[in-house]
């Protein structure tokens, strides 16, 4: 499948990479250029961002896809709607050199 059409299938709430609270998003380093239930910050660079902790998680998905290829990264962030962390836990897929794809899940 084509990557324009892989995108914006991937920003369709109702979807086929959405399944329940999971779902997919895509990123370009450390641009995110695909997200269901985040329009709002598709082409913004967030490589610098941080957990409440302090964790880089994007710079740790970087990681991830230079190193391995794929591989799970944990850190904290509010469930949706809520303000207060919950454990999460990411998992990373390299598509090729200058694309991945994230989907994570709360514990």
């Amino acid at each position: 499948e084509n990557l324009p059409g892989a995108l914006c299938k991937i920003n369709k709430k109702d979807g086929k990479f959405v399944k329940g609270k999971i779902f997919v998003f895509a990123w370009r380093g450390g641009i995110l250029v695909a997200h269901p239930f985040r329009p709002q910050s598709i082409g913004m660079d967030i490589t610098n961002h941080k957990d409440k902790e302090g964790k880089e998680f994007v710079k740790e998905y970087l990681k991830v896809v230079k190193e391995k290829g794929s591989g799970w990264v944990s850190y904290k962030w509010p469930k949706p709607g809520e303000k207060e962390l919950s454990d999460k836990v990411t998992y990373v897929l390299k598509v090729d050199e200058k694309f991945y794809v994230t989907a994570g899940y709360f514990k």
